[in-house]
């Protein structure tokens, strides 16, 4: 090799690792951009499902986009009208409720320690009395006079300094959602009202040789978005169906619609909604009768694990074949990398992301559409491609499955 070609490679390395270093950097930057992208994009496909349905029945596409939007802006404001109140309305009677229920706890308490000698030694002494002390806000000085030596110290001026600090936080959270809110919407607007456009961009960077072939995969990746919103609208049915039943059949609780329609909409985050949806019904059971609070956590539990264990993976990989295992693993990744975004995200994520190495990969590349390869388990863990019977009775020409 000459020393000039030596050079020119090397110049080309060089310039490669260059382009890679700055790709990745600006994909870094622009991270929060693209994830607001693909969550609008997701958006847009879904809303494409009504609007498509309405141009069937000969309904234009303005009028029917129109008409899609105007029921997602019903939807919303009567979920803030049905929904949401009535939780307010509870946690606020909650919250009124509380120095009630804590002082019955506490008088409680000490009548438990007191009831017998072994247990006067082994628990703490805590009275009404030092529960008032701690309530009061006392100095620390004051407080190391007056409360057991057990208690931490309270001071109203230090929990008031944090509390307005996460305040701000707040409301810098809020003014940096709503102004992500307001750009999503007109993304998928924008996306919604013209797709094509951008699926022709596409395609322009494209050679023209595997321009149908691009056009294909970006048609299954778009059929698979699809398939993932019809199995969460299954599995969001499910559960509101069975929390609706329990929540108000079983355990009577007041608004128990509101609490249903919660936990259905944290079916969308698999493991992780399931999991916040039931604050909000801890909430209500303690306003309502905390007698019930037990068999209401117990009843949520066991059907928020047969959603999670069940309903939604068997839906997923019915319409996905994503099994149960690689989605939350998955799910634990997008977290890492993208946050809550990612966390509501993984699934659609995950589904492009094994159609793009279906389509482009094992079938292009390694050329095996058609004949994926079937594995079965035998004695002791042994996988075989095919029944167990057929590698014993007939000569293999892979050596990996021969016995060594």
């Amino acid at each position: 090799m000459s020393e000039r070609e030596f050079t020119r490679r090397v110049v080309i390395v060089a310039v490669v690792a260059l382009l890679a270093v700055l790709a990745a950097f600006l994909v870094v930057r622009l991270l929060s951009i693209l994830v607001l992208v693909f969550t609008a994009w997701v958006l847009a496909v879904s809303l494409e499902l009504p609007v498509e349905a309405l141009q069937r029945r000969g309904v234009s596409r303005e009028l029917s986009i129109g008409a899609t939007l105007l029921g997602v802006v019903i939807t919303v404001v009567l979920f803030f009208v049905l929904v949401v109140p009535p939780l307010v309305s509870q946690t606020a009677n909650l919250i009124q409720s509380l120095p009630d229920v804590a002082e019955d706890a506490v008088v409680n308490y000490a009548d438990l320690r007191e009831s017998s000698a072994p247990l006067e030694s082994l628990l703490p002494p805590f009275s009404l009395e030092d529960y008032s002390a701690l309530i009061a806000g006392l100095t620390d000085e004051e407080a190391q006079q007056t409360l057991p030596s057990w208690l931490p110290t309270f001071n109203v001026s230090t929990v008031a300094d944090s509390a307005l600090r996460v305040v701000t936080d707040i409301g810098a959270f809020i003014g940096t959602t709503l102004g992500n809110l307001i750009l999503l919407v007109f993304i998928t607007l924008f996306l919604l009202l013209d797709p094509n456009v951008y699926y022709e961009s596409l395609l322009a960077l494209v050679p023209k040789r595997y321009e149908e072939r691009a056009a294909e995969v970006i048609s299954a990746v778009q059929r698979n978005v699809t398939a993932w919103l019809g199995a969460f609208f299954i599995s969001t049915v499910a559960t509101t169906l069975l929390m609706l039943l329990a929540l108000g059949g079983i355990m009577r609780l007041p608004n128990a619609l509101s609490l249903a329609a919660v936990a259905g909409l944290g079916t969308i985050v698999p493991t992780v909604g399931p999991a916040v949806a039931i604050i909000p019904v801890i909430l209500i059971t303690l306003a309502d009768a905390p007698a019930k609070l037990l068999p209401t956590v117990i009843l949520y539990a066991v059907i928020g694990a047969a959603q999670d264990r069940l309903i939604t993976p068997s839906v997923m990989k019915a319409q996905l074949n994503i099994p149960a295992a690689a989605l939350l693993t998955f799910q634990l990744i997008a977290a890492i990398f993208f946050g809550f975004l990612g966390l509501l995200l993984a699934v659609p994520l995950l589904a492009i992301l094994v159609t793009l190495i279906r389509e482009l990969y094992v079938f292009d590349v390694l050329g095996k559409r058609g004949n994926l390869p079937e594995v079965t388990t035998g004695e002791g863990g042994a996988v075989y491609l095919g029944a167990p019977e057929e590698m014993l009775h007939e000569p293999s020409d892979n050596p990996m499955l021969e016995d060594s």
